[in-house]
Order: C-alpha cells, then sequence, then structure tokens
C-alpha cells in the first residue's frame, strides 16, 4: 500500500447549465491525505488530528473554513466552523486527479459538480 501524503486540492465550479463555463469565482481549497493514485486515504483521514481541513470561497463572500472528516458512506464532510449543520458533502465517484469532477451537496442543500483544477502536496 502507498504512503498517503497530506494535498492541498483545489475544486472549481464545473460547467453545468446555470454556469456553462464553470464558475472560478466558485471554489474548495481541501488539504486530505492522498495516496498516488489520488484516492483518499481513510485511515490516514481518521487519524489526521485537525490537518485534514477545508476552506469555501465565493466571490463576494468571506472564506468560510472547517474541518474534513469523512462520511458513513465514504464520503468527505466539511462541516464549517458555523456547526454541525452547515457544511458541504464531497460523494467520491473518482479519485482527487486533476480534470477529475466531483459531486458536491453544498451547505444549503444544492448539489453541483466541481473540477479538480489543482492537486499539490503540502
Amino acid at each position: 500500500m502507498t504512503r498517503a501524503a497530506i494535498c492541498h486540492v483545489q475544486l472549481e465550479l464545473d460547467r453545468e447549465p446555470q454556469h456553462p463555463f464553470g464558475e472560478r469565482g466558485r471554489l474548495y481549497n481541501l488539504y486530505v491525505p492522498l495516496r498516488s493514485d489520488g484516492s483518499v486515504d481513510a485511515e490516514a483521514l481518521r487519524r489526521g488530528h485537525g490537518c485534514c481541513h477545508g476552506t469555501r470561497l465565493r466571490s463576494g463572500h468571506r472564506p468560510v473554513g472547517g474541518r474534513i472528516r469523512l462520511g458513513d458512506g465514504g464520503e468527505l464532510v466539511l462541516e464549517y466552523d458555523g456547526g454541525p449543520l452547515f457544511r458541504s458533502v464531497l460523494a467520491l465517484d473518482a479519485p482527487l486527479a486533476v480534470g477529475a469532477s466531483i459531486p458536491v451537496t453544498e451547505a444549503n442543500g444544492e448539489a453541483h459538480r466541481f473540477q479538480v483544477i489543482a492537486v499539490r502536496p503540502v
């Protein structure tokens, strides 16, 4: 098994009917343990001790940060500092590799797809 490294993963709103070109001002910055194939190392995430965190960025709004944990179904849950009900859920149906499209259910309940635009070891 390949040892995981904490990586900075940046997601940007992907193309969708309301945003045919995506949206550069709608981003997530995630810091999670990834294996070399881009898959999240669930065990390392559980042992993360606070190193796994993320930030939601929106044009015209203050950044909102929080911690990342593994959900019951294997998804990533970004729980914002505003409380446990204020969160985004990232379904991991693909590795977190540049170009991958990741489904995200945002804090307001809306579902969108975000494209991985960068992955860098920290």
